[in-house]
């Protein structure tokens, strides 16, 4: 149960908001685009200590109610049909923006043997700590293929290595070009494979909002990129307000690939970010490209994110949790969209006029 917030001045209009902004402004300061991105995105990651207590046989765990990522639930949500992924056994995953493998570990300790991954991922931090996530599951000689450059790769993909599964979850944000290139990682797919696609909705939720308000304020050039590649992407995936047009889906992208294409799964949910504080709240506006416009001072930054929070409250569903395992910990609205796209087995062919 969580108690939205109704009275700004209770929230916003203290010392303990104004130490928030000072305490992350002190943090990012003198931090690099990659490091802010990392330090901020490290909000999400948090863990459930009582996972801990797990291991300790004198203490009964079985009332504790466990997360697995205290600040969202968005892998809450997409667990799930992951897990579906997983029923086909794939042999060989490509891993578009796999981050430190938290998230690929959900699908691997369902498999049944060792599959070929070649990960795609540019910041090294997080392809060396998803190397270790491979190893601790198969043993030290266990590798991960890697490719550190997501947009020169995927300009590479093609039909002469192919795969069972693709997972582009939270990077479809860095493609150039998200029609050829969406095409060419569904070309990639060996018959039967799986493409699964998760990504926030960048119009109505919480970080994209923090980053249209920027853009609006900074770079009309760069609010018109931005609103017309989410724009974009809310059109090829049937996307209306605050749900999925299934059928609007299919049909734009089998247009797209040229080719049929089955929607095993498809869901628009709205998931939450989290945070033990309002630091916390502020840097999560920062997993977005706002970490990396490093012409506007980390500073600045953080005022422009505190003054999004502070006018647009109640539009990005402020609200602090009242039970649970995120009991005291305030949280804003980030809605999330779910794909499980399938290649039929055969090599059926489907051919459309026109573009989504």
């Amino acid at each position: 149960m969580r108690f939205l917030i109704q009275n700004r001045n209770d929230i916003f209009y203290n010392n303990s908001f104004d130490e928030s902004i000072n305490l992350l402004c002190t943090e990012l300061s003198s931090c690099s685009p990659d490091e802010i991105y990392k330090l901020c995105f490290s909000r999400l990651l948090k863990t459930d200590t009582f996972e801990l207590f797990n291991k300790m046989p004198y203490l009964d765990t079985s009332n504790f109610q466990k997360t697995q990522m205290l600040g969202t639930n968005e892998r809450d949500l997409f667990a799930p049909p992951l897990k579906e992924v997983a029923a086909s056994e794939p042999n060989s995953i490509l891993d578009i923006g796999g981050g430190d493998g938290q998230t690929t570990q959900i699908l691997l300790d369902l498999l049944q043997k060792k599959p070929e991954i070649l990960l795609v991922e540019p910041n090294q931090s997080y392809s060396k700590s998803y190397e270790k996530v491979f190893q601790i599951k198969y043993g030290d000689n266990a590798v991960v293929k890697r490719y550190d450059d997501i947009k020169s790769y995927i300009k590479l993909v093609g039909n002469n290595i192919l795969y069972d599964c693709c997972l582009v979850i939270h990077s479809i944000y860095f493609f150039d070009e998200i029609k050829p290139e969406l095409k060419k990682l569904y070309e990639s797919l060996n018959p039967g494979g799986s493409l699964f696609i998760v990504f926030a909705d960048e119009l109505n939720g919480y970080t994209g909002t923090v980053v249209q308000d920027f853009y609006s304020k900074t770079s009309k050039e760069k609010f018109d990129k931005f609103y017309n590649k989410v724009k974009e992407r809310h059109t090829i995936f049937g996307i209306e307000y605050d749900s999925i047009n299934e059928k609007v889906a299919l049909r734009n992208l089998q247009r797209l690939f040229d080719s049929e294409v089955i929607i095993k799964y498809c869901s628009y949910d709205t998931s939450r970010l989290y945070g033990h504080s309002f630091s916390d709240l502020l840097a999560l506006g920062f997993i977005t490209d706002l970490a990396f416009q490093d012409t506007h001072s980390a500073v600045d930054r953080v005022e422009h994110v505190a003054n999004t929070l502070k006018t647009k409250y109640e539009r990005l569903g402020l609200a602090i949790d009242i039970d649970g395992s995120r009991k005291r910990m305030l949280s804003v609205v980030e809605q999330q969209v779910t794909i499980h796209l399938k290649k039929p087995p055969s090599n059926r062919f489907h051919r459309n006029d026109g573009n989504p």
